[in-house]
């Protein structure tokens, strides 16, 4: 009688520990929630550390930009809303995180009015996808930039709020200094005579030549002449300028500094005048500001992010597949 074997009923034994396995999807959708998280986290570090002026604002939109693109790939890859809800609340954490000192109950208010809006941008951009049958890359990150831009917007200015006061009303010399250096770039291309990062006295001597070399009565002086008009000239400007800012300008000082009193000074008069109206006005103002450099902002960070998800694409770390219905979806 043959030796018939009862086969083996411990399954353990007989799965294949390879299939087993985790998709490798899985660990790159967690690579991409680790990645976004941390991105948010540098902003909330790098914007603290800009407040106390330890960094300087190139760093802080390297930092918006890099999350920015992160964000517009979690739409595309990350397939759960709820799961991608969960990260939003990660992310808003860790901005936050870097303002412990701040009144709690400031904190959740903030962190709770940016998750509903980042939520919204998130389930808009996600209705675009469900809604066309290829991916149109635009088209579905474009509702959840413009809403990041909104949310950046808005937590740039309400927690910078609570470091308002008069020594921080406006942001420090430095970065006034680098944001003038850039508008001297700018005028110097298209009046190369008149350099704004010079001292005051010479600032208002090139006024006075680019005004005067249009004259031909001044053209026709001898140099000493001239030199003798042009300094003249120039203390009427400067002195009009004085009167008009209301503040004694010395013509060794820099010129940067002399606009950075001028606007410090008008604003702390605002502030004591006005009070709780004044900070109002000021954070709309700022909010408008920061908003409209964010167009900007959004158009960079659509550009970045679609030049990484087409390297993802080329690289095959990411691959689009055909569902069923012909509807085009992106996933590891």
């Amino acid at each position: 009688m043959a030796d018939n074997k009862i086969p083996s009923l411990n399954l353990i034994r007989q799965v294949n520990p390879e299939s087993a396995a985790r998709n490798p999807s899985f660990y790159k959708a967690i690579g991409l929630d680790v990645l976004t998280v941390a991105s948010a986290a540098a902003v909330g570090f790098f914007y603290n550390w800009y407040l106390e002026g330890k960094a300087d604002l190139a760093t802080l939109i390297l930092c918006l930009v890099v999350f920015a693109v992160f964000s517009a790939l979690q739409l595309l890859l990350a397939k759960s809303f709820v799961r991608r809800f969960w990260i939003l609340v990660l992310e808003v954490a860790a901005v936050l995180g870097f303002f412990y000192s701040y009144n709690l109950e400031f904190l959740a208010i903030t962190g709770g009015a940016a998750l509903v809006l980042l939520s919204w941008g998130e389930m808009r951009g996600r209705s675009a996808l469900e809604n066309g049958l290829e991916i149109k890359f635009f088209s579905a990150a474009g509702p959840v930039l413009r809403k990041l831009v909104t949310v950046l917007s808005f937590l740039l200015v309400v927690l910078y709020l609570p470091r308002l006061n008069q020594s921080s009303i406006f942001m420090s010399q430095d970065n006034f200094r680098s944001f003038f250096d850039f508008t001297n770039g700018v005028v110097s291309n298209f009046y190369p005579e008149i350099n704004l990062n010079s001292s005051f006295g010479q600032l208002t001597e090139s006024f006075a030549r680019l005004e005067l070399e249009t004259n031909s009565t001044f053209r026709a002086m001898s140099p000493s002449d001239r030199a003798a008009a042009i300094q003249q000239v120039s203390s009427q400007v400067s002195n009009s300028l004085s009167k008009i800012l209301g503040v004694a300008i010395s013509p060794n000082e820099a010129t940067s500094d002399v606009f950075y009193n001028f606007i410090v000074g008008t604003l702390n008069g605002w502030s004591e005048k006005f009070g709780v109206w004044f900070i109002f006005g000021w954070a709309l103002t700022v909010f408008l500001i920061i908003r409209s450099f964010g167009v900007l902002f959004y158009w960079a960070a659509s550009f970045m992010a679609f030049i990484v998800y087409q390297i993802l694409l080329t690289s095959g770390v990411v691959h689009i597949i055909g569902e069923a219905r012909t509807h085009e979806i992106a996933e590891f």
